[in-house]
This record gives C-alpha cells, sequence and structure tokens, in this order.
C-alpha cells in the first residue's frame, strides 16, 4: 500500500532532474528521500527538499539549476495511506503557487513538516492544527509565494512544537492576536517570524509561557512601538533579531539577563539614548549590530570585554567621543568592524599611530570621524582585509605602498573624502568585480588601470591627462565609471564602446574634446553625464539605447539636430543647454 502511495505521488510531479526515476522495485525503503521503521518496514520519513538548497546560502541558488532540480506538480493525497510517517520535507521545490493542500492536515504522527521556499501560496490551513505531535513547522516562503495566515489560534494545538518558521508569510490578520498564541507553546525554542506584516506587539507580558526559547526573529516587520522590554529578560535567548522595523525608547539598562547572547540584531529602527555599560556583560556575543538608529553618547569601554565578539556594527548613529584602544582590549575574535557617526566629525577614533590591534579582520568601515592625519600603518598588521571603508575620517597623507599591495585581496575599496595626496599606481590588480571608489581627494597624475574593477570612482580629484584607449582592455567588466570634475583632456577613446556591461559613465566636468564617439554597444547604460567639457560635433544617433534614462551632454560644443532622441524612448532627465543644438524634442 505505501508503495502505490509513493507512486500515485511520483505521477503528479513533474521532475526535470530524474531525482525520483530511481523509484523502481519492489521495497520502497531504498528509494532516495525515503526513510522507514527498522523494525516495521513502514514509511516514516520523506525528504524530498531540493538538494541544491542544502547549500549555505539557499536563497542565492542559480535559478536555472534550482527550476531544473525542483519537484513541480501537485501533491497527491495517496499519501494518507503513509499512515506512519514521523516526518515530510518538500522545501525548496515549486509547487506553482498552490494551496498548501488541507489533508496535510490528517498526518496525526508528523513530528517534522517542513514546507518552506516550495512556492506554495494562499491561505494555511488550519487544519494543521491536528498535528498534536509536531515539533518542527516550517512553512516560510518568499517574494509573491506567500502564504496567508488569517489568525494563529490554530497553533494553539501544537503543545510541542519547538521550531515555529513563518517567515515571509502575511500575518497581517494575525497581527493583534500572534503574540498571545506564540505565548502557549511551552517548549518553542524557535520563532521566525521575518517579514511577516505584523505591526502589533505589546511592550509588556506579564508571564512568558516559553521561556526555554533560544531564537526569536521578527525582523523587518512594521512594529511602531518602544522596544519591548521583556524580551530583554528572557535568560535562554541565544538570538534575538528585531531589525527593520520602527521600534523606539532605549535600550534597557540592565542586560545582565542575556548571558546565552549569541547574536544581538536592533539595526534599522528609532532607538535613541545611550548604549548601556551592562552591554559588556554579553559574555557569549558574537553578533553585535546596532545600525542605522538614533544612539548618542559616548561607547561604553566595556563593548572590549565581549572576548568572542567576531562582527561589530555601530554604524550610522550619533556617537560622540572617543574611542580607544581600550574599547578593543579583548576582541581578539572580531572580524568584521563598522562604525560611523551621524554628528559631522563629533566621534574620534584615536588608537594611537602604533598600535597593534589584537583581532585581524576581514572587514573594517570607519566613516565620518576624525581618526589621525596620518594614514593608519596599524592597518598593516590586517593581513585578511577584504573590505576597506575609511571614508571621511580626515587623513591627509599620503596612501604608502605597503597598502596597495592587499589590492589582488580587497573586493571593496573605499577611502573616499579625505584629503589623501600623491598619484595613484599605474596599474593595480584586483578581484573579480570589486568597487573601488577614491572620490574626493587630492590624487594627481593620470588614470589608473585597475584590473578586475567593476565599479570605480575617481571624481573630485586632481587627475590629469588623456584617457587612453587601453584603459577598457584592463577594466573589460566595468558597470560603473565615474570620472567626473578632475582634469582629463583629449578625446573620449573609441574603445570605452567595448564596455558593454556598462551602466554608469560620468565624464563631467573635466576638459575633454573632440566629438562622442559610438557607443552602440552599450546596450546596460542607463546614466551618462559628459557634460561641462570641450565636446564637438553631431551627437551620434547611436547615444541613445533603450535604457538610457538619464543623459546630460550641456556645457559643450555640440551642434546638429536633435532627431536622435527619437531612441531615448525612457528618458526622465535631459540637460542640452549651452550647445548649439536645434530642432524639436521629439515627444
Amino acid at each position: 500500500m505505501e508503495r502505490n502511495a509513493l507512486l500515485k505521488f511520483k505521477e503528479g510531479l513533474k521532475d526535470p532532474s530524474g531525482r525520483l526515476s530511481f523509484w523502481v522495485g519492489n521495497y520502497c525503503c531504498t528509494w532516495p528521500g525515503v526513510g522507514c521503521n527498522r523494525q516495521t518496514r513502514h514509511v516514516t520519513k520523506l525528504d524530498l527538499r531540493m538538494p541544491l538548497a542544502n547549500s549555505f546560502d539557499s536563497i542565492n541558488i542559480d535559478p536555472e539549476a534550482a527550476a531544473f532540480a525542483s519537484l513541480q506538480g501537485t501533491i497527491s493525497p495517496s499519501l494518507l495511506d503513509l499512515k506512519y510517517l514521523h516526518y515530510l520535507d518538500l522545501s525548496w521545490n515549486n509547487f506553482n503557487q498552490t494551496p498548501i493542500p488541507n489533508f496535510i492536515g490528517s498526518f496525526t504522527k508528523l513530528e517534522y513538516l517542513n514546507l518552506s521556499y516550495a512556492s506554495f501560496n494562499g491561505l494555511v490551513p488550519p487544519h494543521l492544527g491536528n498535528l498534536s505531535n509536531l515539533r518542527y513547522l516550517d512553512l516560510s516562503s518568499l517574494g509573491e509565494d506567500y502564504a496567508l495566515v488569517s489568525d494563529l489560534n490554530w497553533i494553539l494545538g501544537l503543545s510541542s512544537l519547538k521550531f515555529l518558521g513563518l517567515d515571509g508569510a502575511n500575518l497581517s490578520f494575525a497581527s493583534t492576536n500572534w503574540l498571545p498564541a506564540i505565548n502557549m507553546l511551552p517548549s518553542l525554542m524557535e520563532l521566525h517570524l521575518a517579514s511577516c506584516s505584523l505591526y502589533d506587539i505589546p511592550t509588556s507580558l506579564p508571564i512568558v509561557n516559553f521561556s526555554s526559547i533560544q531564537v526569536i526573529d521578527l525582523s523587518a516587520n512594521h512594529f511602531n512601538s518602544k522596544l519591548p522590554g521583556w524580551l530583554f529578560n528572557i535568560s535562554s535567548l541565544v538570538v534575538l533579531d528585531l531589525s527593520f522595523n520602527d521600534f523606539s525608547g532605549q535600550i534597557a539598562p540592565c542586560l545582565e539577563n542575556l548571558n546565552n547572547m549569541s547574536v544581538l540584531d536592533l539595526g534599522y529602527n528609532d532607538l535613541s539614548g545611550p548604549l548601556p555599560i551592562s552591554i559588556g556583560n554579553l559574555s557569549s556575543l558574537e553578533i553585535l549590530c546596532l545600525s542605522y538608529n538614533q544612539l548618542n553618547g559616548t561607547i561604553p569601554e566595556t563593548i572590549g570585554q565581549l572576548k568572542i565578539l567576531s562582527i561589530l556594527d555601530l554604524t550610522v548613529n550619533n556617537w560622540e567621543g572617543v574611542v580607544s584602544r581600550i574599547h578593543f582590549l579583548h576582541l581578539n575574535n572580531m572580524e568584521s568592524f563598522f562604525l560611523s557617526s551621524v554628528k559631522e566629525k563629533s566621534l574620534r577614533f584615536d588608537v594611537g599611530y602604533d598600535w597593534i590591534p589584537p583581532f585581524s579582520l576581514y572587514e573594517i568601515l570607519i566613516g565620518n570621524c576624525q581618526m589621525n592625519p596620518k594614514f593608519p600603518i596599524w592597518l598593516q598588521t590586517q593581513k585578511k582585509l577584504q573590505v576597506v571603508h575609511l571614508t571621511n575620517v580626515g587623513i591627509s597623507s599620503y596612501v604608502p605602498g605597503w597598502f596597495w599591495k592587499l589590492s589582488p585581496q580587497l573586493s571593496i575599496l573605499s577611502l573616499s573624502a579625505n584629503n589623501l595626496s600623491g598619484e595613484l599606481p599605474r596599474s593595480l590588480k584586483f578581484p573579480s568585480n570589486s568597487a573601488v571608489d577614491l572620490s574626493s581627494n587630492l590624487f594627481k597624475g593620470p588614470i589608473p588601470l585597475f584590473s578586475g574593477v567593476g565599479e570605480l570612482n575617481l571624481k573630485n580629484n586632481l587627475l590629469s591627462g588623456p584617457i587612453p584607449a587601453n584603459f577598457t582592455d584592463a577594466m573589460l567588466h566595468l558597470e560603473s565609471l565615474v570620472l567626473s570634475k578632475n582634469h582629463f583632456n583629449g578625446s573620449i577613446p573609441s574603445s570605452i564602446n567595448k564596455l558593454e556591461h556598462l551602466t554608469l559613465l560620468l565624464l563631467d566636468n573635466n576638459e575633454l574634446s573632440g566629438k562622442i564617439p559610438i557607443m552602440n554597444r552599450l546596450n546596460q547604460l542607463y546614466i551618462l553625464d559628459l557634460s561641462n567639457n570641450n565636446l564637438f560635433g553631431n551627437i551620434p544617433s547611436s547615444l541613445c539605447s533603450q535604457s538610457l534614462v538619464y543623459l546630460k551632454l550641456n556645457g559643450n560644443n555640440l551642434y546638429g539636430n536633435l532627431s536622435f532622441l527619437k531612441n531615448c524612448t525612457e528618458l526622465g532627465k535631459l540637460g542640452l543647454a549651452n550647445n548649439q543644438l536645434h530642432g524639436v524634442i521629439p515627444r
């Protein structure tokens, strides 16, 4: 009977990769994805999760590969003949936005149910509340494939539930009563309700029944209230993610109860006030994210006591005072450090010129605060760097040669808005599709050849000379090129037409002359600014691609008819002033 049930289930599915082609023979317990009890030989497990989803970053799976590996079609009620089924996983397949079948609620022995990211849509059947033995339930979804939950009262029947995943489900109709229902699950250990359109959460909860809970993820909802203090009294918490909401108020001054906390993410809210000194008591903390809030005052030195902290993000707040060596005293395990203040130069980063940090970073971002005017020599100790942002930090020296030698490992480099001087290296090699921003400095000399870069911003420097024809050969995969406000002269090389991936090209406010070259291969270009140069001649009819939305040619010596604009069907911004053009702009 169970074998026939599985074969009927198979008949209702499309299987592009042939995963189920091995479902042959009389003994179904050996079929891929099927598990049986060793004594009774009854089918107890059906694990048909899309295989590629077992990778670490499932959300970024190649769509074509995912479509090939996914099961598609409908779920046959023949599965009801699997009366001893304990485990059902159909996640990451493609069931074409069909509703979750009501009969799923009839598998009374089920302990594990995972239908996440499988393109189910519509109302979640309340019948799931009949699964009284269920310990794991994941109905998470992405994008338009979302489950709709009208209320959560059915969940009261799942008293043994340890894991609840509803990320991406629409809980807007249950927003006022979701917490009382969740609070009736005494065994719950993980709660995932990210992006659920929730807007209501009580700031107080007299009795917290899920006292063993370890993970709470309420990120990316619409909560617009004071930060709920009761969440910070749950001593069992390991992960608390409240990011991307509109929580206001202050962080609770006493955090001693959170000794088990490993991840605390309060980023992208509207929190204010100081960061409590008690933050240093969270001895298990590995990730602390407080970015994009209104936190103010000085950063407590106790943060340096977080010995196993690996990621610290304090960007875009209203910090003031001094960050010193003491703040990093015991941060031996830190790999990512992000710090900036909204207040202009209210924060000083002063660790001394000869500092030897206790950590080895992969990523560093320091912005809008005051550092030593000399280039930080302590960066020379950081051998693993892949991302470096030192933006608007008051460095006014040259960039030492040892730093440029890091280029082969830097996927992101930003030294913008400083007073860095000297000539840039003539050529450097960066990782494929890296981003380099050296804008708003005092660099001089010719344009550098930085191979591997996908984005290059050299705006507002003192660079000069012609743009060489071989410039494009070194950077064929450029998507963004910004050379505005320099002193480049000569003509725009025709080789610019080789940059077929280019979406943004800004050459304005230079001393470029000659004619605008043919750009008929730049089909992805959507922003083009050649304004305020000395360009002359007719404008090529091929200048406008289907994708161009922003075009500025003003302040040149261009002449001719405006008929070239007939191909600019998507333009939203156009600048042609101070030229010698004539004709009517096509509608």
